[in-house]
């Protein structure tokens, strides 16, 4: 079962959850993945970035360290964080507490 949010970031990590860092893109560097986004939604700009995605290849760490303007989009365990101001895009993967990994 997917489970799909989008929304505007309201601390929605619990406390202790760890996320894997897969991919952070900023100003010029996410030009095409924010443009999809723009294009395709949330669900297509994450299948963008889970191309990076190379379980245990990547460094784990506590919270996902978005901001209060920041949005979040998550499914099946990804959490997609954005800004279009700053411009950033970046994907996380929950490791403590799910009970999926791809």
């Amino acid at each position: 079962m997917k489970t799909i949010k989008t929304k505007k970031y309201a601390a929605m990590e619990e406390k202790g959850e760890k996320y894997e860092d897969i991919i952070f893109l900023q100003e010029s560097n996410a030009d095409e993945a924010l443009d999809i986004l723009e294009r395709d939604g949330p669900e297509g700009a994450l299948d963008y970035l889970t191309q990076w995605h190379f379980p245990g290849e990547h460094d784990v760490r506590e919270g996902l360290g978005a901001g209060a303007d920041d949005y979040t989009h998550e499914n099946d365990g990804y959490v997609m964080n954005w800004n279009l101001r700053i411009p950033y895009i970046g994907l996380k993967y929950r490791v403590f507490g799910s009970t999926t990994h791809p």
